[in-house]
């Protein structure tokens, strides 16, 4: 996970010699909520509209939300 630019433009994610299987250059920002049995990240655009969500639980497995 990337996140963070501090106000910089976006760069493309478009790399030939390295292609990306998911991704998408958008201004916004990361919360970050740590659980008893999870750390739960959220991306928001600056609209405040959810980009993508998952949680990394504490056995390694990881649930996608969006």
């Amino acid at each position: 996970m990337i996140s963070g630019g501090g106000g910089a433009r976006t760069r493309s994610l478009a790399k030939k010699d390295r292609p990306v299987p998911f991704g998408r250059d958008a201004l916004g920002f990361t919360h970050i909520q740590v659980l008893s049995d999870a750390i739960a990240f959220s991306h928001h655009g600056i609209d405040g509209r959810s980009l993508h969500r998952f949680e990394k639980r504490a056995d390694g497995s990881v649930r996608i939300d969006g």
